[in-house]
């Protein structure tokens, strides 16, 4: 059975977080997110280290922790979108509203599966 990895888009959005907030502590983390220069030859890291780099950031200053996880899901779901083809941009300006919800809604289970490939998501629209 294949070991679970972290993918490069949530890994790049932490270190980018953690940079815009915590610049002189960088190069702790980058210990725990950059091992042995992984994300630079295009891998992925393994659920430990990334594991070990959120726990030591809940051991930060109070509120760090909810404002360093949630800039990295802005920045993981900005850099996603830049990604999207132009014809997927344009229908979700002109489809109804229960399509775009579900449009938005599968390219929320992209983005998780590219951020952790053996995520399952589920979702219903009402």
């Amino acid at each position: 059975m294949r070991e679970p990895r972290i993918g490069r888009l949530v890994i790049a959005a932490l270190h980018q977080a953690i940079a815009e907030a915590l610049p002189l502590r960088l190069e702790f983390y980058e210990n725990w997110l950059k091992p042995l220069g992984l994300l630079k030859e295009g891998k992925h890291i393994g659920p430990a280290p990334f594991s070990a780099a959120l726990s030591f950031l809940r051991r930060e200053d109070v509120g760090l922790y909810e404002s360093i996880t949630g800039r990295a899901g802005v920045l993981a779901a900005d850099w996603r979108a830049d990604f999207l083809r132009w014809s997927g941009r344009r229908w979700a300006r002109i489809l109804p509203e229960w399509w775009r919800s579900r449009s938005a809604l599968r390219a929320m289970r992209r983005i998780s599966r590219a951020a952790y490939p053996n995520t399952r998501v589920r979702c219903r629209v009402r």
